[in-house]
């Protein structure tokens, strides 16, 4: 299987309740996808998130039943705290595998995996599917009896993939967590702040290589609108799992004229290029306690034809995966707003 059917599998599938643990095969390491979009991940065992994604999806898998009053516990909670702090979900999992003296003597449980699809949150962040994986954790076994909640006693760490069409990526470099961080050129002041732009974001792969291709985006900055292209690093220019943005002018208007100079003109376009692609690869965002920072990307279109990207015509045409590392220090409470 390819990237094509993970994309229909992922956001297709139903998220079953039931608490599993995959167990990955040798077929993951003939995978070409997977080793590229894995290079940033630098995935430490083999039910690293990528490596269970993609191993769930390139064969038929081997699951065991994990089941007992204690692990159930914890998923049944998980579920229940993260569809409270989601405006909308259509789908919400936690697979959970432990040993019953493990939970109850020192609290410890792992691998712990939370999946999901067609997730929003309060504040208008969105994604089409998403998988987060940590190899362990450890809980307040009494506090989670007692108080039907969870409560870590120390940081989980672990990784994620989301994916994100075109609505999802317009959603995020607008949010106002991500708008607070938006980078600023250097002695420019607010001149120099850039301002991401919800519209006309597109999403597009590389009709001759599935392993490249491009999300367009807009935004200004020095009091002009600049058409931004993200890509993941390629050859040799800069590590394959990095983010590259290149951006050029883009006019305000049909009848808009622009008194700077050509040259100019190349070297804002250089030096908000470079602004730009630093401030995605160190991109940090939380949640209320949760920590996501960027790691590596891939770019997908369901076939080589270009396709619309509207939602309901064309739902599964065009995405881009989003690997990330992530460190949970607590679960976010229910006030919290993201």
């Amino acid at each position: 299987m390819n990237y094509k059917t993970f994309l229909v599998s992922i956001l297709a599938t139903s998220s079953a309740g039931a608490f599993t643990q995959t167990l990955p095969t040798n077929t993951f390491a003939t995978n070409k996808y997977a080793k590229k979009i894995c290079q940033g991940c630098n995935p430490a065992s083999p039910r690293s998130p990528t490596t269970t994604l993609f191993s769930t999806i390139d064969r038929a898998t081997t699951t065991v039943k994990k089941r007992g009053a204690s692990s159930s516990l914890i998923s049944n909670l998980a579920v229940i705290a993260l569809k409270s702090r989601l405006a909308q979900n259509s789908g919400v999992a936690c697979e959970v595998s432990a040993l019953s003296p493990d939970i109850l003597f020192s609290g410890a449980v792992g691998p712990v995996s939370v999946k999901g699809r067609g997730w929003g949150s309060p504040l208008g962040l969105t994604c089409r599917a998403i998988e987060a994986n940590v190899e362990k954790c450890a809980i307040d076994i009494n506090y989670a009896i007692t108080k039907r909640k969870l409560l870590l006693t120390e940081p989980a760490i672990g990784k994620a993939m989301i994916a994100l069409d075109t609505v999802d990526f317009g959603n995020f470099i607008t949010h106002p967590l991500f708008k607070a961080q938006a980078p600023t050129l250097s002695g420019t002041g607010e001149h120099g702040l850039f301002e991401f732009v919800k519209e006309g974001v597109d999403i597009t792969s590389n009709p001759n290589e599935d392993a490249e291709g491009v999300i367009k985006f807009y935004g200004y900055c020095l009091g002009k609108r600049w058409r931004c292209e993200l890509r993941r690093g390629s050859r040799n220019t800069v590590p394959s799992n990095q983010a590259v943005v290149d951006v050029t002018p883009a006019p305000l208007a049909s009848t808009s004229t622009s008194t700077t100079s050509i040259d100019e003109l190349e070297k804002q376009s250089r030096e908000i290029s470079a602004l730009l692609s630093t401030f995605f690869n160190a991109l940090v965002f939380e949640l209320d306690g949760v920590y996501l920072s960027f790691k590596d990307l891939f770019i997908h279109t369901s076939s080589g034809i270009r396709k619309s990207n509207d939602r309901a015509a064309h739902a599964q045409a065009s995405h881009v995966l989003i690997a990330l590392a992530i460190k949970v220090r607590k679960l976010p409470s229910s006030s919290a707003q993201f």
